[in-house]
């Protein structure tokens, strides 16, 4: 079975091809890595208050533009909620607002 380091947690490959951290499976590396990302305590003030970010994207079906409003504590996790809710090709902009 095949593992990974990854910030102090160990992920392992199941045989069913999951990743594994503790008692939780994840479909990809990446959600498990996301998972462990969002165990950590954030370092300072300013990462736990949440911001407002307006994302201007191209829509990947359409090939037509978009802007909406994401409320996350990082620009990391709102483009990561941005790219889980819609069909993101390519972000061509964003602002943050408080």
């Amino acid at each position: 079975m095949e593992d990974y380091d990854y910030k102090g947690y160990r992920i392992y490959v199941t045989d069913d091809g999951y990743f594994q951290v503790g008692e939780s499976e994840f479909i990809s590396l990446e959600d498990a890595m996301d998972w462990i990302d969002s165990q950590e305590e954030p370092d300072t003030l300013e990462e736990s208050k949440v911001h407002k970010y307006i994302f201007f994207y191209v829509d990947r079906k359409t090939d037509r533009s978009f802007e909406v409003c994401i409320e996350a504590k990082s620009y990391k996790e709102a483009e990561r909620i941005l790219r889980r809710s819609y069909d993101v090709y390519m972000i061509t902009d964003y602002y943050k607002i408080d």
